[in-house]
């Protein structure tokens, strides 16, 4: 589905962030800049993007090239001026370039779609094998948080599985980084697979070199 975005938002830029389509994410919001941008767009169509920060960036706060855009689904003023916030991912986005800096920063965006590589029966076959991984983790002893696994239980496209699973299980934001860039859903799931079925044979090992003891006793082995 199109989705109609104005070419120019606000923009917020977090380190070690990585937002995707579909996601909901909790945003204290604190400083000046971000006050002042949380005011004009309630009072607009209630978007911003928020991207992760360039670590290869030779400026503070560069964006990568990608981020996503969100809309406003809840918030909160506090009575010293900051607020909470719920942002939920609407589209990625490309950035094509910082229009301003000053009172908030506003860039130049392009909206990118998720694209099908693969037939519809091998995209669902990959959707599987991310369950089963997940279902691996959960046994592990690294569950899903209750909420997150019940809305993935609800949805059968592979595509926003694959961004919802990303979002909630990666903790390296620079593969993070290179799922959301990964348009192609076959191959953005095997790279997501790759990844936890790494983390599953870590998991594995480390249960049988821990034998018996607890988690923190495990260094005693």
């Amino acid at each position: 589905m199109e989705i109609l975005l104005p070419g120019r938002l606000p923009v917020m830029t977090l380190r070690d962030t990585v937002f995707f389509p579909h996601a909901f994410l909790p945003l204290f919001i604190f400083e000046p800049r971000y006050r002042t941008m949380l005011q004009e767009v309630l009072k607009r169509e209630r978007i911003f993007v928020v991207v992760n920060e360039d670590p290869e960036g030779s400026d503070d706060e560069l964006p990568c090239p990608v981020g996503t855009a969100g809309i406003i689904r809840l918030s909160h003023q506090n009575p010293d001026g900051t607020a909470h916030l719920f942002l939920q991912g609407l589209i990625r986005v490309k950035i094509l370039g910082i229009a301003r800096e000053e009172p908030y920063r506003l860039v130049d965006v392009q909206p990118l779609y998720a694209t099908e590589d693969r037939p519809p029966e091998d995209l669902l076959k990959g959707r599987r094998r991310l369950i089963t991984c997940l279902n691996q983790l959960d046994r592990l002893g690294e569950p899903l948080e209750p909420a997150i696994a019940e809305t993935l239980k609800k949805i059968r496209n592979p595509s926003v599985f694959c961004d919802l699973a990303a979002f909630a299980v990666c903790s390296n934001p620079s593969l993070k980084q290179r799922l959301l860039e990964t348009l192609e859903t076959g191959r953005r799931t095997e790279l997501l697979l790759s990844w936890l079925r790494g983390q599953l044979a870590d998991l594995k090992l480390r249960r049988k070199l821990q034998g018996s003891l607890p988690d923190d006793e495990v260094d005693s082995n």
